[in-house]
């Protein structure tokens, strides 16, 4: 296999690495991180490789856990609830009205020409991209979302207990949507929906992936991944992050064991294990065809029996991958 080309990004926060997100109609990633800061990064092709440059810092005063790209700014969830815009033309922040949430803002989704944000708390807020306030919103009882995923049709939400909320949107206060149990028995990471619309992935911190589809169970199947064997134990690593190539069935999947790996969902079957990124944890992925790009954070707090403030992680970093296209 031919080495692959990856180059990483400068001056990255050292916090922990909350959210990335890739913009290629304005070649930027937006990266934040859990000491408040919001980066934007210019990404140029230049001989056949790329130009990293830092273009705009932000530091919006908060813990940040969330954002989305939106033409005219960007939507930020903070860890205690916040919800705010950045208004890109006068480079304000502008706090989001009738936020209902109380708790961290786990992911914002675009949908159609507004937005899905979902929180600790259980809440799902439909957020007008007109007037950046709150249009709609719901509560799942008894649960916390963990993570979400929505596409014009469907909004896939995983919760504690090894829950699954499904909806067909638009999401409105008669939609109650179907509760289903996860056919993984672990806690829940990540979720992502298959781009053709057919089902969704989730993966989990026991080192595994489901793939299940909505008109056909009988095609849903389950494999391992981020696992590490030696001659007596197997180390077992949570998968941190999922992501599709645009419009395809190729996964990326992210682990705390520092790997991507790529898969084909139609084949069943990995299609290529990249070396070793980082030492630290696999936590973030974005990317579009021929590039990846990977945020590394030290996430051993995560097993901590006990978290103290004085606790020190390894300083994050975020990475491009050139994509082989053969």
């Amino acid at each position: 296999m031919e080495s692959t080309n990856v180059l990483e990004f400068p001056d990255v926060s050292k916090d922990y690495i909350s959210d990335l997100k890739y913009i290629p109609e304005i070649n930027t990633v937006i990266v934040t991180s859990w000491d408040g800061s919001l980066s934007m990064y210019k990404i140029i092709p230049s001989n056949g490789s790329y130009n990293i440059t830092l273009d705009k810092q932000y530091n919006v005063g908060f813990s940040i856990l969330s954002c989305c790209y939106s033409q005219d700014g960007i939507y930020i969830g903070g860890v205690q609830g916040e919800l705010t815009f950045l208004n890109f033309q006068t480079e304000t922040f502008q706090l989001i009205d009738d936020n209902k949430a109380t708790s961290g803002i786990i992911r914002i989704t675009p949908y159609y020409h507004d937005f899905i944000a979902g929180s600790w708390d259980s809440t799902l807020q439909v957020i007008d991209h007109i007037d950046h306030s709150i249009k709609s919103f719901k509560a799942i009882e008894d649960a916390k979302i963990l993570s979400m995923d929505c596409t014009n049709e469907h909004l896939v939400v995983s919760t504690t207990g090894n829950k699954i909320k499904l909806y067909k949107l638009p999401l409105n206060s008669m939609n109650n949507g179907t509760l289903i149990d996860s056919v993984l028995k672990y806690q829940t990471r990540d979720i992502k929906l298959i781009p053709d619309g057919s089902g969704y992935v989730i993966g989990s911190i026991d080192g595994r992936v489901a793939v299940e589809y909505f008109d056909d169970p009988s095609r849903q199947f389950a494999f391992r991944c981020h696992r590490k064997k030696l001659s007596d134990v197997q180390f077992v690593y949570p998968v941190n992050s999922l992501l599709f190539k645009p419009s395809s069935d190729i996964l990326f999947t992210g682990g705390a064991d520092g790997c991507v790996s790529c898969w084909s969902l139609k084949g069943r079957r990995k299609l290529k294990q990249y070396n070793k990124i980082d030492e630290k944890s696999v936590v973030k992925m974005a990317g579009g065809d021929g590039i990846l790009f990977v945020a590394a954070s030290d996430d051993s707090f995560k097993t901590n029996a006990i978290i103290t403030q004085d606790i020190e992680l390894q300083p994050s970093s975020v990475y491009l991958i050139v994509l082989d296209t053969n």
